[in-house]
């Protein structure tokens, strides 16, 4: 099996692996998996003057792309590309996982130092600036104190020695005294950023501070270099992005424009009770977080704080929501969807915002988010996490890692789990949307049930992405009520995104008919989610793909107590469907594929019309009668790599489709 380094290990094996300039038949930085997280990892190494040994499945198919992974990173280096078969640990001296490489991997299970890519972020994170990168910005006190004199990173280097591929000496100097006098300044206005860590976790990255000195300097160096060899069309592209952000009150324009400095945090006065709704909002104050809370000291300042967003569905459209109500405060989204982390990192971005998926989770040992947001959970990647209550254990597993000034937002179903149960900071459980909002209530925030314009699921997304950013405020005492006022009508205005319940109508047949592309309903839960939503609809349902090991009976229980509906069945779990249907007395048609699917459900369309004109009804009367009760819902309950190379291209095949093959008026 393939486990990553523990994090005791991982400050110094990282530092040893950067070092090394022995020999070797090849590259001692390894990269298992070369895809969308690893590609920008790979392009600032070799920045840095070092080249990687990049193992892939597929080789064949990426040649050319891995041959020279980032003609454009600086780094006159060059990567060698190998099968994953010819993976060799002894000749390894660090390996960075694409997250989807699966645990049971067949040749990188020999692996004896992989990371995933939070840890490696979180470690030139704290490598560079000496402190950790949950600590809290006071986001309020950071506009009124930046200037347009303020520089764009607070890291401090910690070292003059840079490697002269990345940096000259003087400019080094250069670097370090520009940090010291940030720090100065900071330390002016009485900037103290509180330890959301815990306590004993820094002791992880100073047992190999020696090794690292050099490397604090080269990675900082190494980052500002691909910036500058980037150019002016960089700068331009940040600032007007900048320029589109909402400002919120209170706020002044340069802090749009720049990374958020340090500013002063103090830890929110614990709320306990509001249990009048359901099992209402539970946040602790255990002897935990009074111990951890008394043994904090002052940091260094840190240039971002991370929000990860986690869960089984919901976590793309909580991102979303949550970024966008946080713009203003510099946040970008990263991980599973947005910006590459590496990216987030060069960028110096102040606030982070990261969908991040069960697979990062189980391989990250040391990152740690300032808020965790988890939205409800159920049966999902069973098969590669080998168990629902393994899965289980890596969505709670930042708990164990985060301290005293943190908060989690956790399903109260999962309350008496151990993680939760010994978790050291501030905990928010819910049970529905309703919870949430006593929760904000709480807070000082009111939402009424008429203030967002979202049906479940969606509003329960955005409740959740409501108490993070509220949450993260609370941390942040000089920001100004108006602006967390701002949070709601922002967000009233946020558009869903593609693929999720994504209503459509299509003319056919001289009428408008309903489509609905759920293509990232790929999970059981999902599907029974839209199930509910069309449920009184005479509902034309299409199920299949890779279901991930996942048992699928319950959408065939609830299926058995709506009165019309029929499915129409794709992909590769298509036998257990069927047979799911004639156990439960479902009507199913076996289609194979997307395409053969959506002309069943035309076909069947025109013969219920025929059935219509044959007792004397027109075919405009008839089609007006059926397409106002009709939904025809893509929610595969399935994955989609079976047949496509993403869901995002099953939706717009199932878009493309329902136009392309919709009849005329005449049959």
């Amino acid at each position: 099996m393939l486990e990553p380094l523990p994090k005791e290990l991982q400050a110094k094996a990282i530092a040893n692996a950067l070092e090394s300039s022995s020999p070797t038949s090849r590259p001692s930085i390894s990269i298992l998996g070369y895809g969308v997280t690893t590609k920008p990892i790979v392009a600032f190494l070799n920045a840095l003057g070092k080249a990687c040994a990049i193992y892939d499945d597929k080789p064949e198919e990426k040649g050319a792309e891995m041959k020279n992974a980032d003609s454009s990173g600086g780094g006159d280096v060059e990567n060698i590309l190998l099968d994953s078969r010819e993976f060799c640990p002894e000749s390894s001296a660090l390996e960075i996982l694409s997250p989807g490489i699966p645990p049971d991997h067949r040749y990188f299970g020999g692996a004896r130092r992989a990371i995933s890519e939070y840890d490696f972020i979180w470690w030139l994170e704290n490598s560079a600036s000496g402190s950790h990168s949950s600590d809290f910005v006071d986001f309020g006190a950071t506009a009124d104190h930046q200037s347009s004199s303020a520089p764009k990173s607070t890291k401090s280097t910690t070292s003059n020695t840079a490697n002269p591929r990345i940096l000259e000496e003087k400019q080094a100097k250069s670097k370090n005294q520009t940090a010291q006098e940030s720090s100065s300044r900071a330390d002016e206005v009485g900037v103290a950023i509180h330890k959301s860590t815990q306590v004993d976790s820094r002791g992880d990255y100073s047992a190999s501070t020696e090794s690292m000195d050099c490397h604090v300097t080269a990675t900082a160096a190494a980052r500002n270099d691909r910036k500058n060899a980037i150019g002016e069309k960089a700068d331009s592209r940040e600032n007007a992005e900048s320029v589109k952000m909402p400002q919120a009150a209170g706020f002044c324009d340069d802090f749009l424009k720049k990374p958020a400095a340090a500013a002063p945090c103090t830890a929110a006065a614990g709320f306990v009770g509001c249990q009048a709704v359901g099992e209402g909002i539970y946040l602790s104050g255990n002897e935990q977080a009074h111990r951890a809370d008394s043994r904090k000291s002052a940091q260094k300042p840190t240039p971002h704080t991370q929000i990860w967003v986690s869960g089984t569905n919901g976590k793309t459209t909580t991102t979303q929501m949550l970024t966008h109500i946080l713009a203003p405060f510099g946040a970008l989204s990263g991980g599973n969807i947005g910006t590459p982390l590496i990216t987030l990192y060069e960028q110096n971005a102040p606030l982070w915002v990261l969908e991040t998926s069960s697979f990062a989770l189980h391989y990250t040992k040391t990152a740690t988010p300032a808020i965790y947001a988890l939205l409800p959970l159920s049966p999902d990647h069973i098969s590669w996490h080998n168990g629902f209550e393994n899965y289980v254990c890596d969505k709670l597993s930042p708990l164990a890692r985060m301290g005293a000034h943190s908060v989690a937002i956790v399903p109260s179903a999962l309350k008496d789990h151990r993680l939760c149960k010994e978790f050291a900071g501030e905990m928010v459980l819910y049970r529905d949307s309703n919870d949430l909002r006593a929760f904000l209530h709480a807070k000082g925030l009111e939402l009424g049930e008429n203030d967002l314009p979202f049906f479940e699921p969606f509003l329960l997304d955005a409740s959740i992405a409501l108490a993070s950013a509220v949450a993260l405020m609370s941390l942040s005492p000089s920001v100004p009520a108006q602006a967390v006022a701002s949070f709601v009508p922002a967000l009233a205005r946020f558009t869903i995104g593609a693929h999720r319940m994504e209503e459509f109508y299509v003319c056919a047949f001289g009428a408008e008919w309903l489509f609905v592309d759920d293509s990232k309903g790929t999970n059981t839960d999902a599907t029974l989610q839209a199930i509910m939503r069309y449920k009184d609809r005479a509902l034309f349902l299409i199920l299949g793909g890779d279901d991930k090991g996942a048992d699928c009976t319950e959408i065939f229980t609830l299926l058995q107590h709506i009165h019309k509906v029929q499915i129409f069945t794709i992909g590769s779990n298509e036998p257990k469907l069927l047979a799911l249907a004639r156990e439960y007395g479902i009507k199913a048609s076996a289609c194979g594929s997307l395409h053969k699917a959506m002309e069943a459900i035309y076909k069947a369309r025109d013969r219920a019309l025929l059935a219509l004109e044959s007792k004397g009804s027109t075919r405009a009367e008839s089609s007006a009668r059926l397409a106002k009760d009709f939904a025809c819902l893509l929610s595969p309950a399935a994955a989609s790599l079976d047949q496509f190379s993403s869901y995002k291209e099953r939706g717009e095949r199932f878009k493309s489709l329902a136009r392309s093959l919709a009849p005329s008026t005449t049959s």
